[in-house]
């Protein structure tokens, strides 16, 4: 787990859009609790020696500790700036590690490739001052993204606008404030 408050402030957003057991049979994540997909959950009992069962009884800690161990932790969100910090974080549950990944490599203008490595690490250390600028790239990418998902998948455009209020609300959440008049 993370000791880094950034993390339960991310988590908070995160969990409002992240709710309850959901199933919805358009979804290709499936069966899912608190954002958590059964595969995911899956896994997470293999590595923690219990037995598996239906993601549909997934505790509250347990969703915290897959969120921070396979999201948090892996997309360095400790190093990242807020509010990217948060915009990267939802990324990676909603859209997996991956995707939010190539989205923040594209806002850096970096080589886009998934992998959060040496490169784009520094990019994004050498645009600390410019985060207001990466949190509107980022999110605006993220938004032509599920537009154009749902345009090639038509089963998807079910979930687009839950997509596009989570996005408004992340946006909202992310706004960086302006440096106070001198």
């Amino acid at each position: 787990m993370t000791s880094n408050p950034r993390f339960d402030i991310c988590l908070q957003f995160l969990l409002t859009w992240e709710g309850g057991f959901s199933d919805h049979p358009a979804d290709p994540g499936r069966a899912t609790c608190m954002g958590i997909t059964q595969r995911t959950y899956d896994s997470h009992c293999d590595r923690r020696g219990r037995a598996r069962s239906s993601v549909r009884g997934i505790t509250r800690g347990e969703a915290i500790e897959i969120y921070a161990e396979r999201f948090w932790t892996p997309l360095e969100c400790d190093r990242v700036s807020p509010p990217l910090d948060l915009v990267v974080f939802d990324t990676g549950v909603n859209m997996g590690r991956s995707r939010a990944v190539k989205l923040l490599q594209a806002s850096l203008r970096v080589a886009v490739d998934g992998v959060l490595g040496p490169q784009t690490l520094g990019a994004l250390a050498a645009q600390q001052a410019a985060v207001p600028a990466l949190v509107a790239d980022y999110l605006a990418r993220r938004g032509r993204f599920y537009r154009d998902l749902a345009a090639r998948r038509p089963s998807l455009g079910v979930f687009l606008s839950g997509w596009q209020r989570r996005l408004d609300a992340l946006e909202a959440a992310a706004v960086v404030p302006s440096a106070p008049p001198r």
